[in-house]
């Protein structure tokens, strides 16, 4: 299967500590319509390795290695490049969604920018497919939805805004930050459906970033695991789940163990239910 994306000793470090490394040497591949898992605790470098890659970071950092992303390496693109690569080829839902908009904007109008800028839309296209969207994210009345601020809507409402706008542009990778923290169960249930039907129709590749099992267990191929910023270990989810070898990944599934079972009997999942049994056996010492 052809790689979409290599990552290659990928270090961030913050100008003002040049010696202190916030992600080590991180490397992993991911294949076509294949998903990986980001699992670590807050702090474990998930979210800036990611930010990253897509250029994401401000001049505060100092990024080495390689990120090549069909070919191109994203650390020695120009700005510009990237930009036009963010939403068109990829797109990386952020954790904070509060963030992800701007404040004097209506929702629509912010939607529908974004459409035409990455799809060749009319203005009536756009707005028709924004609230397309909109409903397949379960939130009502998406018409009313369009007309409001971002101020108007609550954390979770705009986290599946974000969300549909991301695969609405139908990318060749999504990464994904969190993305159904500030989601009840139900509604996470049926947004990361959402995800493996783009992902089974469009062939899209992922990355999940998530503390969660539930969520990556749910669609996730491989897993890598990192601690203070470093990649301890990677393999499939069954490996991860059922079979960790090292000693920090046992210790993060067991402590995980109980809400990943929790979520499952929530949500019925039968494969998951099956991993969750594997982490609680592997992890009964710990």
């Amino acid at each position: 299967m052809n790689k979409i994306l290599q990552v290659r000793n990928l270090t961030v470090r913050l100008n003002r500590h040049p010696h202190t490394e916030l992600v080590s040497n991180v490397s992993f591949e991911l294949a076509e319509n294949s998903c990986l898992g980001i699992l670590g605790e807050s702090g474990s470098g998930k979210t800036m390795l990611c930010r990253s890659m897509l250029g994401l970071l401000d001049e505060s950092f100092t990024v080495t290695g390689q990120a090549v992303f069909q070919g191109r390496d994203l650390l020695q693109a120009a700005p510009e490049e990237l930009r036009l690569l963010r939403g068109s080829k990829s797109c990386m839902i952020l954790q904070n969604p509060m963030t992800a908009f701007d404040p004097l904007w209506r929702v629509g109008a912010q939607m529908t920018e974004t459409f035409r800028s990455h799809r060749a839309l009319t203005e009536k296209q756009a707005e028709t497919l924004a609230i397309e969207v909109l409903g397949r994210m379960q939130l009502r009345e998406p018409e009313q939805i369009i007309a409001k601020y971002p101020h108007q809507l609550s954390g979770g409402m705009l986290q599946r805004v974000m969300i549909g706008i991301a695969l609405a542009l139908e990318p060749d990778l999504i990464i994904a930050d969190e993305p159904t923290t500030a989601l009840d169960s139900v509604t996470q249930f049926e947004v990361m459906e959402e995800f493996c039907r783009i992902r089974e129709r469009l062939h899209t590749a992922m990355i999940f970033i998530s503390h969660d099992f539930g969520v990556i267990s749910r669609i996730a191929d491989r897993i890598l695991v990192m601690n203070k910023g470093r990649a301890v270990e990677e393999g499939s989810k069954e490996d991860i789940f059922c079979r960790a070898e090292e000693e920090y990944t046992r210790y993060l599934i067991g402590t995980r163990a109980a809400l990943m079972k929790k979520y499952h009997q929530a949500l019925r999942g039968g494969e998951a239910k099956e991993l969750t049994a594997c982490a609680a056996k592997g992890t009964g010492g710990l």
